[in-house]
């Protein structure tokens, strides 16, 4: 690549992308360059904007719901990444991080014990840096004798379904109950033996959007964003706040309330809801402002906020991606 090439969230790659100068036996975290230098205005029509990481935020009295991988109490070895299995969706790549904490296979072999992996789960807005703010087990083994999920976790290729209002995490997992082999005993074949014994399929579930949220409690908080433009219509927000208030306020560059879209005029937010359309006492809608660059301003009191975006219809459509697809998506994307 020879020029600079733009994403469709305005992070500009660098001249040699990917890089090719890494230190593959560098163990110290790769830099997110999106994160340390984020684009001064962010294009937002690529589906649900989450609050995975400070890239949407320009500063905030909010609190996010999210340390390095340390060792299993139970093992001792030191972690490794197993596998990654990454999709797109809504406006970030979603990455099923399994990680290996022990033991190696031999030991398993002998003891008839599954390994121990569990899955996190990581962000990504450029496609190479991956965002892990939190690394305890989005999916654990029980690391239980006896439980069915013991261990080997494995995510799903294409990671999660997205069902109306919940994303589904199909999972392999295994007991190491062999109604045949006993621990350390093999049969025909190296891998037959009682650490891949009593597979199964599991199944997670999560609020849609509901990897992080910005929260306030009863007193009001508020989350200013960075400078954005769209070419939607309608605004929309994922938020959880029946017993408290949200309100959504516009601002030009400066940070001056463009009316009638100010937090007075707003129609007061109280409910949970995974969409619900936001509108103002003179403004149902936002075409006034298509291409131009704002700023929103979220007022939030006792709740949590989970994503915004502007859609060209009522209907919610997001125009992102839905990861494996689901009931209702007839393609890659929420149209």
């Amino acid at each position: 690549m020879t020029d600079h090439q733009r994403l469709y969230n305005g992070i500009e790659l660098p001249k040699e992308w990917p890089p090719r100068s890494i230190d593959a036996d560098c163990r110290d975290l790769l830099p997110v360059r999106y994160l340390a230098t984020p684009p001064r205005i962010l294009p937002i029509d690529g589906g649900r904007q989450l609050f995975i990481d400070d890239f949407l935020i320009e500063r905030s009295t909010l609190t996010r719901t999210d340390q390095l991988d340390l060792p299993d109490a139970l093992v001792g070895d030191e972690p490794q990444l197993y596998d990654l299995n990454a999709v797109a969706y809504e406006s970030v790549l979603l990455g099923a991080f399994a990680v290996f904490y022990g033991p190696q296979n031999p030991v398993c072999a002998r003891t008839g014990k599954p390994k121990i992996i569990d899955l996190q789960i990581g962000y990504s807005r450029d496609g190479f840096h991956w965002h892990r703010p939190d690394r305890s087990a989005f999916i654990p083994c029980s690391r239980q004798q006896g439980s069915w999920n013991y261990g080997y976790i494995h995510a799903a290729g294409g990671v999660c379904l997205v069902v109306r209002d919940e994303l589904w995490f199909y999972f392999g997992t295994f007991s190491g109950h062999s109604p045949i082999l006993k621990p350390g005993e093999t049969g025909n074949f190296e891998q037959a033996n009682a650490m891949y014994a009593g597979g199964s399929t599991g199944l997670a579930t999560l609020r849609r959007d509901g990897f992080a949220s910005m929260e306030a409690g009863t007193d009001e908080g508020v989350l200013v964003t960075r400078p954005v433009t769209f070419s939607g219509k309608y605004l929309f927000v994922n938020v959880d706040s029946p017993q408290g208030e949200l309100r959504v306020e516009l601002l030009d560059e400066d940070e001056n309330v463009i009316e009638p879209f100010s937090a007075a005029r707003c129609h007061p937010i109280h409910l949970d809801s995974t969409w619900f359309r936001v509108t103002w006492e003179q403004s149902t809608d936002l075409l006034a402002l298509v291409g131009r660059t704002i700023r929103f301003k979220f007022h939030l009191r006792a709740g949590r906020l989970y994503s915004f975006w502007v859609s060209p219809s009522r209907s919610a459509a997001s125009h992102g991606f839905v990861a494996a697809g689901g009931p209702g998506f007839a393609g890659p994307k929420d149209l």
